[in-house]
């Protein structure tokens, strides 16, 4: 039982390391999602002072610059959003580790650029075979119940034997002497000729418990494979995910700097060069959250693999 506890107790510490780890990269992943609309603003407040100047020296008529403030204004709720956000996921981190809410947390960036391992589904599997601590306790449950088997099999077969005394005064006048002490010892025996199959029936539970505990690992065994190898399939299809929208920001990148060479030589309207600027945006958010759904995925297949 002390090992099964244990056990237990070691399994919930590992899923709690997991939730750190997954509260960590979604308070890295706010961060991030704020720099770029912090530079999308950049770009935006660029694009105002150039919208001034072509007024200014009558090329374009105010309008232009309204809508620039207008675009600004949409990129500071982003942030804003973003940082109230931020905040929400530090003081979910810090409660994960019993900290103040408030608590400044240390920023590893570096994680968010870090590049995932490769990994074999049949070698996470025979991992987690090993390493999770559902079957340390389940292997713990099955020897308490195999002992339990054991017991009550010679329960059966031997009697119950029973040793006692007892020691004390008796006599008349309270005279506390050796005339008056006695002391008695007890050896005995019992065993039952019928029970009505009591004992029977108790190793007979006992068996069906074992039996079961037994067929518990297996199904435990088949979960856990299965889930391992949903964690594998559910990464490896985040990665190529990931593929998918960093092609798309090398061609987002590529029309943006072709639309602001144009729209600079008055051969774009705005509403171009808008467009052209806000799928650079979005597609650096497609970029952050699919590798951040990458890392997440990495640390659910390690959770999984009893990593």
């Amino acid at each position: 039982m002390y090992q099964s506890k244990a056990a237990q107790k070691a399994a919930y510490e590992h899923e709690l390391r997991y939730r750190i780890t997954e509260a960590y990269i979604q308070y890295l992943q706010t961060l991030e999602a704020e720099k770029i609309w912090q530079n999308s603003r950049g770009v935006l407040t660029e694009l105002r002072r150039f919208n001034e100047s072509l007024v200014k020296n009558n090329v374009a008529t105010k309008d232009i610059v309204a809508t620039a403030d207008y675009e600004l204004s949409k990129a500071d709720n982003e942030i804003f959003k973003l940082q109230s956000a931020g905040n929400t996921a530090r003081a979910y981190f810090n409660f994960l580790l019993n900290n103040d809410l408030q608590s400044e947390v240390i920023v590893d960036s570096a994680l968010l650029r870090t590049t995932s391992g490769d990994y074999l589904p049949e070698s996470l599997v025979a991992q987690a075979m090993q390493q999770r601590h559902e079957f340390e306790v389940l292997r713990a449950g099955q020897n308490a119940a195999e002992t339990a088997v054991k017991l009550n099999d010679d329960n059966r077969k031997i009697p119950d034997f029973y040793l006692g005394g007892e020691a004390g005064f008796q006599g008349f006048g309270y005279k506390f002497n050796s005339d008056q002490t006695y002391a008695l010892a007890q050896i005995g025996m019992t065993y039952d000729l019928f029970d009505a199959g009591m004992r029977k029936s108790k190793s007979q539970e006992a068996r069906i418990d074992a039996e079961k505990m037994r067929t518990q690992y297996t199904e435990v065994q088949q979960q856990i494979a299965l889930e391992v190898t949903q964690a594998w399939n559910e990464f490896e299809a985040a990665k190529n995910t990931f593929q998918t929208t960093r092609t798309g920001l090398t061609a987002a990148l590529s029309t943006y700097k072709i639309v602001n060479n144009k729209y600079r030589a008055n051969q774009a309207l705005l509403i171009e060069y808008l467009d052209a600027q806000n799928r650079v945006t979005v597609a650096q958010l497609q970029a952050l959250l699919a590798w951040s759904d990458v890392l997440l995925k990495e640390a659910a297949l390690k959770k999984a693999a009893g990593l």
